[in-house]
């Protein structure tokens, strides 16, 4: 009896292990089937899954247009050594306006192209970078926007330099949104006027209990798997799911903030956005706006032209 307690113990052990490893595989470690720009000769003969999101549905068009233009390649080195990418597409004139666009999780820049367009035609220089572990950049262990927003600050400092006289918003969306929320509480250059979050979660941690509510509801004890992700990932990756608190970032935001969400998000529920909000110290200073029936990053395909207005009109309100 006491052996076959032992074998079971065992056994469990070894499922929660196993477990708790696919889950920091799936969220942390690079995936090279999605973490890259669009390139035709290989992508265009492949189908778009019929499993594949209304977000990476709508998006591809877009990827393949950011690709498509005479994008000016730049690079940076983050604190801990990685060579980061991203592409730069200038105004046709310069009215002193530009845009930092940041991806969401398993992205890549292009595929917020829909976003880098919108600020485009509305006369920005954009600058959509691929995220550590995504696209064209380095890394093998993503942190959910802790090592992200340094990253970011990094690309804030260097457009600032290059473009002096430019007032910079800094967007994001999804996990870009956390980044951006994070990148808030940290010092910036004066060019920085605002950033925007649509659909940014609260914390890492809190992120990845829905997600395994939403896609792992039949497994037992998910607390404890999800603390066993954790322990393995700090192990592994020196992230500890607790390291990245966007809601604690944003109380102590340097910049305005304006947060965007569907209602109908069931990947970042819409309370976390509310609570996002909750959390900015200066409600002169900050804003919020739903988009009816809009999942996990498309209100800006459900709602076109309110989206635009409300990020440019943000934007107007501190740029001037």
């Amino acid at each position: 009896m006491v052996q076959l307690l032992i074998g079971l113990g065992t056994l469990a052990l070894i499922f929660f292990l196993g477990v708790g490893y696919l889950c920091f595989r799936t969220g942390i470690v690079r995936r090279e089937d999605y973490d890259r720009n669009y390139v035709p000769e290989r992508d265009d003969p492949v189908p778009m899954s019929e499993h594949a999101t209304e977000y990476r549905k709508r998006a591809r068009p877009f990827n393949k247009w950011w690709n498509a233009q005479p994008l000016q390649r730049k690079t940076v080195v983050s604190e801990d050594g990685l060579k980061l990418a991203g592409g730069f597409l200038p105004a046709e004139e310069d009215h002193h306006k530009l845009a930092i666009v940041v991806h969401g999780h398993h992205c890549c820049a292009g595929e917020e192209g829909f976003i880098s367009k919108m600020f485009h035609d509305a006369g920005f220089h954009v600058l959509a970078v691929d995220q550590r572990t995504h696209g064209a950049s380095e890394g093998r262990f993503i942190t959910m926007g802790a090592n992200e927003s340094h990253d970011v600050a990094i690309w804030a400092r260097l457009m600032a330099e290059e473009h002096p006289d430019c007032r910079i918003v800094i967007y994001g969306a999804s996990m870009g949104a956390a980044t951006v929320c994070m990148t808030s509480a940290l010092e910036l250059p004066e060019q920085v006027v605002c950033g925007i979050a649509d659909c940014g979660f609260t914390s890492a941690r809190e992120v990845y209990a829905v997600e395994m509510e939403r896609i792992y509801s039949f497994l037992p004890l998910k607390k404890f798997i999800l603390e066993l992700s954790s322990r393995i990932s700090e192990l592994v990756a020196k992230f500890r799911f607790d390291s990245a608190d966007p809601e604690k970032a944003v109380a102590k935001a340097t910049i305005p903030l304006l947060f965007l969400e569907g209602t109908a998000d069931t990947q970042v529920p819409p309370y976390m956005v509310q609570r996002l909000y909750d959390a900015y110290p200066d409600k002169s200073k900050t804003e919020i706006h739903y988009f009816e029936g809009a999942g996990h990053n498309v209100s800006f395909f459900h709602e076109e032209d309110r989206y635009r207005e409300l990020c440019l009109n943000f934007y107007e309100r501190f740029a001037s």
